[in-house]
């Protein structure tokens, strides 16, 4: 009996040193390789000599380029949502390319290619006393950005560095179009009573000013890294003109009825944007 309780916590402790190993050479592989990595990775003044051009690609939000303000001309708010109620849809997608050269060690200059599409959808299903609600409106507009810029690498401790720079940025903006569709049903019998479709056209415009941004990029190996950004700008905008909305309404079993209304709506003025974040990735070469 004795030989066996011993043998049980030999083996016992055999498992706890073999685990107890595992873990140290696991942390030991790790260390190593980070250790290497970083090894790897330029000096500052390696990488000022090395390193002539860069080039980021970044997913950039919607909030600093939305250009009606607070939405008192169409449907978006200053965030790029839409305002009415609703099961919300965003399939907005805003993507830059940045090419970036080297004048010396601490500056680049660097020229922004950016293009936002916004694509926002509400879709709303509800029922009031005898009638069904059925109503899909969908926001689309296009949003190209052209903005050379001076930057300014100020913190650079091998894998990390932070900077900061000042931008020239021009914006045109694409035409605004809403399209809504409602159906008004009976909801006893699911019959059509009556439908609506609205299409709405607003002329898009331009914005230019100057900006300021700022932001840190990480260092994954010497020649890739990984970043964020944030930036502001003081934007003189001219946007909208033509609004044109066409109505066809219809309440059965009468035939369609449609009414098309042309008005100015528009935006001129100097203002503020909002924050624009972005996060991206870097090759430098």
């Amino acid at each position: 009996m004795w030989n066996t309780n011993k043998q049980n916590k030999k083996s016992v402790t055999s498992r706890y040193i073999s685990g107890k190993t595992k873990i140290i050479i696991t942390a030991m592989f790790f260390s190593s390789v980070t250790y290497n990595m970083y090894a790897q990775l330029p000096t500052a003044q390696e990488k000022g000599n090395n390193y002539k051009l860069g080039c980021s690609v970044a997913i950039n939000s919607i909030q600093g380029q939305m250009g009606f303000p607070g939405g008192a001309v169409i449907a978006l708010d200053e965030n790029g949502n839409m305002q009415n109620g609703g099961n919300r849809i965003s399939k907005s997608l805003s993507l830059s390319i940045i090419p970036k050269y080297f004048i010396n060690n601490d500056f680049l200059l660097r020229i922004e290619f950016g293009r936002t599409n916004i694509n926002q959808q509400i879709k709303e299903d509800f029922y009031e006393t005898s009638v069904h609600y059925i109503n899909n409106d969908t926001v689309k507009q296009s949003i190209t950005r052209f903005a050379p810029a001076i930057q300014w690498n100020y913190v650079r401790k091998n894998f990390f560095e932070a900077y900061s720079g000042m931008s020239i940025i021009y914006m045109d903006y694409g035409k605004y179009s809403e399209n809504f569709y409602g159906e008004d049903r009976d909801s006893a019998t699911s019959v059509l009573i009556f439908s609506r479709k609205e299409n709405t056209i607003i002329d898009g415009g331009y914005a230019a000013g100057i900006g300021a941004f700022t932001g840190f990029n990480i260092y994954l190996q010497k020649h890739i890294s990984i970043g964020a950004e944030f930036s502001s700008s003081f934007l003189y905008y001219k946007l909208g003109g033509k609004r044109i909305v066409t109505d066809i309404n219809q309440s059965f079993p009468n035939p369609p009825a449609t009414t098309i209304n042309n008005w100015t709506a528009s935006y001129k003025g100097f203002r503020f944007s909002n924050i624009l974040s972005s996060f991206n990735i870097s090759f430098w070469f």
